[in-house]
């Protein structure tokens, strides 16, 4: 079942800050504007990507790949990584 709104920018913010990570306004509009991510599925995995990630050159484009994927892509990548 999917939200009746959009995440709040406090959820993604202090789920990232628990790994240390954040993201900038831009990239954190991206993230929140993204219809996909009223999906709770979809943003926890969305997140769970973003926070392994060790360099945040470029992450705009792979925010914009991860938009794209839906959650059986991202968690197949994520099964084929482990």
């Amino acid at each position: 079942m999917f939200m009746d709104r959009r995440p709040c920018p406090q959820l993604v913010e202090r789920y990232l800050h628990m790994y240390g990570k954040q993201l900038d306004a831009r990239c954190l509009a991206m993230v929140l504007g993204a219809p996909q991510c009223s999906n709770p599925l979809f943003l926890r995995l969305l997140l769970d990507e973003l926070r392994v990630v060790g360099q945040f050159e470029g992450l705009e484009q792979q925010i914009r790949g991860l938009l794209t994927a839906t959650v059986r892509t991202i968690l197949t990548a994520h099964a084929t990584q482990t």
